[in-house]
C-alpha cells in the first residue's frame, strides 16, 4: 500500500512538473510576442500619422498628443480601458494576440494607476520611438531600423 501511494505521488509530481513546464513555455511565447508588439505598432503609426519623428530625430510629441486625442472619447485626458481597446483595434498584425493582454501590457508599460493619461501616453510612445531612431544622419529615414525588421503579429 505504501509503494502504491509513493507511486501515485511520483506520478502526480511528474504531472505537476510537466504542467508547470507547459505554462512557462506558454508564458515565454506570449512575452516574445508582446516584445514584437511595440515595433509593429510603431511601424503602422508612423505610416498612418505621416511620421512620428521630427527632422532633428526626436519623437514628435505633438503628433503623439493628437493621436491620443483621437481616442480620448470623453475628453477627460485619460484613456480608459474601452478607449484603449478602440486604439488597439486599429492595428493589423499576422497572428492572434488577446486584446486584453495587449491592454494590460500597455497599461503596465505606460501607467501607474490603471488608466493612461496624455502625459503617460506621449512619454511612453516617445520612449518606444527613441529606441528605434537611427542615429546615423546619412540614413535619410530616422526609423530605418524599425522598418527593416520583419515582424508580423495580429490582435484578435
Amino acid at each position: 500500500m505504501v509503494a502504491l501511494s509513493s507511486s501515485c505521488r511520483s506520478k502526480l509530481t511528474l504531472f505537476h512538473l510537466q504542467t508547470k513546464k507547459k505554462m512557462i513555455a506558454n508564458k515565454k511565447g506570449e512575452l516574445a510576442q508582446m516584445d514584437k508588439l511595440m515595433p509593429n505598432m510603431l511601424k503602422q503609426l508612423d505610416r498612418e500619422e505621416d511620421g512620428l519623428v521630427t527632422p532633428d530625430r526626436k519623437a514628435d510629441k505633438q503628433k503623439i498628443e493628437r493621436l491620443f486625442s483621437k481616442y480620448d472619447e470623453d475628453g477627460d485626458g485619460k484613456l480608459q480601458r474601452h478607449e484603449l481597446k478602440e486604439f488597439i483595434k486599429k492595428f493589423r498584425f499576422g497572428i492572434s494576440l488577446d486584446r486584453n493582454t495587449i491592454m494590460d501590457k500597455l497599461i503596465e508599460e505606460f501607467s501607474t494607476d490603471g488608466t493612461i493619461d496624455i502625459h503617460e501616453f506621449v512619454e511612453g510612445f516617445a520612449r518606444w520611438i527613441e529606441k528605434f531612431i537611427e542615429p546615423d544622419t546619412s540614413i535619410k529615414d530616422p526609423l530605418h531600423k524599425l522598418k527593416t525588421e520583419k515582424v508580423s503579429y495580429s490582435i484578435i
